[in-house]
């Protein structure tokens, strides 16, 4: 299912939580059970992993369920002063990605997100 859901939904604005595999670095993991992963529609951004040729290991702009970063400007000196680098994306609408997770087959919605009525359509959820 999650193939399925990776083919119909991304690139866009969705976040998908999996189970960690035991082969998964600590590094990459932080010693938790479960990883995420996104792929954003957004062309500077998907032409840089291209020419990598790796994905990018990333944390997200903002801390989770404070408000949504939608500028560089707007980002705490906690987390500039804290990573390697920083991707300016321009301005971002206030538009938050949804995050789902897959248990025992079943779809379930995390946070809602710009995409969630459409995730919700493709697998009849309520």
């Amino acid at each position: 299912m999650e193939l399925e859901i990776i083919n119909k939904f991304l690139p866009g604005p969705l976040t998908i939580i999996f189970q960690n595999k035991k082969n998964l670095s600590d590094v990459l993991t932080a010693n938790k059970s479960e990883i995420a992963i996104r792929m954003p529609n957004d062309e500077r951004l998907l032409d840089l992993i291209n020419k990598l040729d790796k994905p990018i290991i990333a944390t997200s702009a903002n801390i989770a369920h404070e408000k949504t970063i939608t500028s560089i400007d707007l980002l705490e000196d906690n987390i500039k002063n804290n990573v390697d680098y920083i991707y300016d994306g321009g301005f971002l609408e206030d538009n938050p990605s949804a995050i789902i997770k897959v248990i025992d087959n079943k779809v379930i919605i995390v946070r809602d997100g710009i995409i969630s009525k459409d995730i919700k359509n493709y697998f009849n959820l309520s």
